[in-house]
């Protein structure tokens, strides 16, 4: 493998390849040293990088020893790869620059990680179609869906969404934008549904460390509660003994259900589900199964 020296420039491969010259087409070699400063323009491709001390493009971006000379080399990295090399080359710079400028310094690296973040997770979201933007001055998402705006916030341990019914969701996950993307897509229901109504849903779901049970609707509300911190029906402070999340909570207490906690929200159901009791209870179970598991395993947090 590569010779590690401290100039990338005067490394050679196992196969022969001096510095500068490309590498022999059975060479495995794969570069894995290098940072942000390394990376170079690939000339005829949009928004790809290619890392200039590579020995099997030269940083040009195309493999010498490919037949397809159209093929990209192994060190290419697309624009939100970059996105993630820059946060994470700051995130790692944090502890160094706490110890030179003290707690400001920490704070600024950091924060200028999350922009960095902030940037590759709406390009992740863009990439499947949704329609997202990024503000770097508050490290915030905005997805934009058919039930409204979503904003997801960049954390240390995962995102924050702040959700169309109101409610505020923690999920767990990697540092990467792809995968913080993949799992916005599939735990946040606005994203995960492209189409349908909004439906106010209490059910009693199992709690982190307890065994699995399957999630038990409370009660469905279609009319919705456009404000949770006020009874709609009286229109006063706090929400009324009518109200859906206090009528769950009274029947969770009811059926006395071990290991289990009320979760109370909107959530997208198919337009026709509206039209009975029993499909308004099948679409209620359908919508919190999705995410219950999230909720069991602990990956997903719901803060009211």
């Amino acid at each position: 493998m590569v010779e590690h020296e401290d100039d990338p420039s005067t490394r050679s491969c196992t196969c022969g390849a001096e510095p500068g010259e490309p590498c022999d087409s059975l060479c495995d070699e794969v570069v894995n040293d290098f940072s942000a400063a390394d990376l170079v323009p690939v000339a005829d491709a949009h928004r790809t990088y290619a890392v200039k001390h590579c020995p099997r493009c030269l940083g040009r971006g195309r493999d010498r020893t490919e037949p397809d000379p159209d093929k990209f080399c192994r060190c290419v990295l697309d624009w939100i790869d970059v996105l993630d090399l820059r946060a994470d080359e700051l995130l790692d710079s944090a502890d160094d620059a706490y110890d030179e400028g003290g707690l400001i310094e920490h704070v600024r690296v950091t924060k200028l990680a999350v922009r960095w973040r902030t940037l590759g997770l709406a390009a992740a979201l863009r990439e499947t179609g949704h329609n997202a933007r990024a503000d770097v001055l508050t490290g915030t998402v905005r997805v934009t869906t058919v039930f409204g705006a979503v904003r997801i916030a960049i954390t240390a341990s995962g995102l924050r969404v702040k959700r169309t019914d109101g409610t505020e969701w923690d999920c767990y996950d990697g540092r990467k934008s792809r995968p913080l993307a993949m799992t916005a897509r599939s735990v946040i229901p606005e994203l995960a549904a492209r189409s349908g109504t909004m439906l106010w849903i209490a059910t009693a779901t199992a709690k982190p460390g307890y065994a699995y049970r399957r999630p038990e609707v409370l009660g469905v509300d279609p009319s919705g509660e456009a404000d949770r911190s006020r009874c709609r029906h009286t229109a006063t402070a706090p929400v009324g003994d009518c109200c859906s999340e206090a009528r769950a909570k009274r029947a969770a207490q009811r059926l006395d259900i071990p290991g289990a906690r009320v979760v109370v929200g909107a959530f997208p159901v198919p337009a026709d589900a509206l039209q009975s009791r029993s499909r308004r209870e099948h679409a209620a179970h359908e919508a919190i199964s999705a995410i219950a598991m999230h909720l069991w395993s602990g990956q997903l947090a719901i803060r009211v």
